[in-house]
């Protein structure tokens, strides 16, 4: 037997994990060996059996002209009071809410579904300490097909709520350890964020508090609120928007599309402007028909 047969290759997706080129992923619990042998590599993914020699030619490039549906992951914050979680209420179709700050007692819709960390479903108060295991149990549950077929949007509210939530679990089992606190804090934020952004079946839209943070320059700059340096630097590149949500001198709500000298954003759609109505069923409707 060959050295390379006594390596393992772990697939999932475009994630591959060798011996000697070892990437961590979300989905490890996934995962599954690959049996190299003298017929070929032979791999279990997601319950596919595939043969290299006789399957590793299937995938063909398509245009980049060839466009399919694309759902859009999107990230809204702002300031307290602004009206950041009714804008679930402008989504176009079924929604499931991630109610993390117990935010919605004012809501009342048919399109929406809730799961809240905080409230169980007797309406008793979950302990701090139960609250991220509700929170992976949501994560389950939106992979599920039954979760796929019933919701076409996903409503994190908020990112921010969530980060402090997986930061305490973090604490409670890595102790005064603050390197492995943190580094698993910040994959544990990575998976989640990811899980939606990868799915492909739902519209995912996270609500955050703003921060504000000062610069070197002496300036100072409004972005999505959520700790840990590392977890912050994820969200722009993750995102297809990352919009602020502010109150105009009119009365009305808006979004602040494009990035300014005072505040982050971005669109990944260029016919969308620098500001935009707070609506999400518009906002995304227009990203999708100009990908």
């Amino acid at each position: 037997m060959t050295r390379a047969a006594v390596d393992y290759l772990w697939i999932t997706g475009m994630v591959v994990h060798c011996s000697q080129s070892v990437m961590h992923s979300r989905a490890a619990h996934l995962f599954k060996a690959v049996d190299v042998e003298k017929r070929g590599l032979v791999a279990w993914a997601g319950g596919v059996r595939v043969n290299d020699k006789k399957e590793r030619n299937e995938l063909k490039p398509i245009p980049s002209t060839q466009i399919f549906e694309q759902k859009q992951f999107i990230c809204v914050y702002g300031p307290p009071g602004t009206g950041k979680t009714s804008l679930l209420e402008t989504l176009d179709g079924k929604t499931l809410v991630l109610d993390a700050e117990n935010g919605m007692k004012h809501i009342r819709s048919e399109s929406v579904d809730r799961i809240s960390l905080s409230v169980d479903e007797k309406g008793e108060l979950v302990p701090q300490e139960k609250r991220y295991a509700r929170l992976v149990e949501f994560m389950k549950f939106a992979e599920s097909d039954a979760a796929k077929a019933k919701y076409q949007n996903i409503f994190i509210d908020s990112l921010t709520e969530v980060a402090q939530v997986v930061l305490r679990s973090m604490e409670a089992t890595h102790g005064k350890d603050g390197f492995a606190r943190w580094e698993h804090y910040a994959k544990g934020m990575s998976d989640f964020m990811k899980l939606f952004r990868d799915t492909g079946a739902y519209n995912a839209v996270f609500i955050a508090l703003e921060d504000r943070v000062d610069l070197e320059d002496g300036t100072s700059k409004f972005l999505p609120m959520v700790q840990g340096n590392k977890v912050r630097a994820m969200i722009m590149p993750l995102f297809d928007g990352v919009v602020r949500m502010r109150i105009a001198n009119t009365g009305e709500r808006e979004v602040i599309c494009r990035p300014t000298a005072k505040t982050e954003a971005k669109v990944r759609c260029k016919a969308i402007g620098e500001i935009e109505p707070a609506h999400l069923g518009k906002l995304i409707k227009k990203m999708k028909e100009n990908a």
